[in-house]
């Protein structure tokens, strides 16, 4: 009798053993084949119809933001492990942390699309794991998550714009960046615009799928995605032991690049300056509320990108003095009452002065004209409707 429990007890760890090996085998497929689908999907290019298809199959897996049907909508997918969609196992804490013993890796991928006018203007992946480690000296266990991810964009504005600064000289169409900084969690971020070289592209967005159904976890983020890490730990070793002014040389690079900051800064506009003087109203960079700073009132001709919130009979305020570049010096000079500049800033506050940075007021002619537009044609973000940013 005993001999028969055993047996059926060793019966039913086998089954379960197999059951878990093969659902991973069954999501490691799925994943690397919506991976695929992804990467095969041109940006500017593919039809939102043929990207549909690539979710059809995903069933309820799949949330949509706006409406397909008008051609402009966002997709997800993010798909869970076996132990993560059944709920009522993942919820039993000692099952949970004794899961990976057997086999067993609590993971997930996502995916997703921003159709812009019937086309695919945006795509991104993931791969998410969370390794679980053997309890301490106090019996206590670790977790650990590791997300390896891309996405396009079109510019590299945000948090991590500091580090994609400092590499745009080299490489102004794609960035890494290791997002997460925390000690129970570890991830890298390939970047990429639609003008981003393909081989580019392929090298920092590879993934590496045996992560989800080998024995041992895969430890280290350069295990998930072994390109991106690589390219991520090359440029830190460049810059880190740079001086200051080297560093700074190089961050600088983009704001003494107009068409960068053209694609960068959230608006973009030809301004008149109606008259020149002190002012006290609002305050300055750097200054007190109420501070007199010397700045410009600006009309606003015409909107080249953004711009939303400078209504056409408002003026606006700039700061003008050398304390705060906004501008290569030459400038300062000719901004008088009827002189027409290009003013690319980041936000307008009532009251306040535009909130722009160094080089982002240019005088306006042909090459300048010529260089903003190049920029605000790249930003192809700025189409996207507000209602389907992430936001």
């Amino acid at each position: 009798m005993a001999r028969n429990f055993f047996l059926v007890l060793i019966s039913l760890c086998i089954a379960l053993l197999a059951l878990i090996q093969i659902g991973q085998r069954v999501l490691r497929a799925d994943a690397e084949r919506t991976y695929s689908e992804i990467m095969s999907l041109q940006l500017l290019k593919t039809s939102g119809e043929d990207a549909l298809r690539i979710f059809s199959r995903s069933g309820s897996a799949v949330q949509t933001t706006g409406d397909c049907a008008t051609g402009n909508c966002v997709i997800k997918i993010v798909v869970f492990d076996w132990m993560a969609r059944h709920r009522i196992l993942g919820q039993n804490r000692w099952l949970y942390e004794h899961y990976p013993m057997i086999g067993g890796r609590n993971m997930a991928y996502g995916a997703n699309i921003t159709i812009v006018n019937a086309v695919v203007v945006k795509k991104g992946f993931s791969l998410m794991m969370q390794n679980i480690f053997p309890p301490d000296e106090s019996g206590q266990r670790h977790y650990q998550l590791r997300e390896g991810s891309f996405e396009s964009v079109s510019n590299f504005g945000g948090g991590k714009a500091l580090r994609c600064d400092s590499l745009m000289q080299e490489h102004p169409e794609y960035c890494v960046t290791s997002p997460h900084e925390c000690v129970k969690c570890s991830g890298i971020e390939a970047e990429f615009t639609p003008f981003a070289a393909a081989s580019d592209v392929a090298r920092i967005t590879q993934i590496n799928f045996d992560c989800m159904t080998r024995w041992s976890p895969c430890k280290l983020i350069k295990d998930v995605m072994p390109g991106a890490a690589a390219e991520f730990e090359a440029e830190a070793a460049k810059t880190e032991n740079l001086s200051p002014d080297a560093y700074a040389e190089l961050t600088n690079w983009r704001s003494k690049t107009p068409w960068i900051n053209a694609r960068e800064l959230e608006s973009i506009v030809i301004a008149e300056v109606v008259s020149t003087g002190t002012r006290r109203f609002g305050a300055a960079p750097g200054q007190r509320l109420g501070d007199a700073y010397p700045g410009a009132s600006l009309r606003l001709v015409q909107k080249l990108k953004g711009g939303n919130d400078w209504n056409s009979d408002d003026l606006n305020d700039i700061y003008i003095g050398k304390r705060y570049l906004i501008g290569p010096p030459e400038t300062y000079a000719t901004m008088h009452a009827g002189v027409r500049f290009i003013v690319m800033y980041e936000h307008s506050y009532k009251g306040y002065p535009l909130e722009s940075y160094q080089n982002s007021v240019l005088p306006l002619n042909d090459v300048t004209l010529a260089q903003a537009k190049f920029g605000v044609a790249r930003d192809t973000d700025a189409a996207i409707p507000v209602n389907l940013r992430p936001y």
